[in-house]
């Protein structure tokens, strides 16, 4: 976690992965706590696009979660890559939107983009 990022444990939870997969079997305790918070639609931000996003929402798909990927709170090392796993995405896995579309859509972040 970035050191001034904020973390609140009685909001925020936290969930380590060894694998490009969160979902893949002994990477991390996520699906375990999605299942305990009753949760089904999951938000993506984070790096590599094309490996660790796309892998988690590939598998998180599959498990029947609802999955939008945030265009421009990911990234990958090549422009080009990040833009193909988006459309991969878009097409196959789940919905893309912008960090600014999702929090209007959400609610009480509009302040932020004022």
């Amino acid at each position: 976690m970035h050191p001034e990022m904020h973390l609140d444990p009685e909001l925020d939870f936290v969930a380590e992965k060894n694998r490009y997969s969160a979902f893949a079997p002994g990477s991390s305790r996520l699906e375990t706590l999605l299942s305990g918070l009753n949760r089904k639609q999951l938000i993506f931000g984070g790096a590599a696009t094309n490996v660790c996003v796309e892998s988690t929402a590939r598998d998180a798909m599959q498990r029947g979660y609802q999955v939008i990927v945030l265009s421009d709170a990911t990234t990958a090392f090549d422009n080009v890559l990040h833009e193909v796993s988006l459309l991969n995405i878009r097409l196959f896995f789940g919905d893309v939107r912008s960090v600014k579309d999702i929090t209007r859509e959400i609610g009480g972040f509009e302040s932020f983009f004022a």
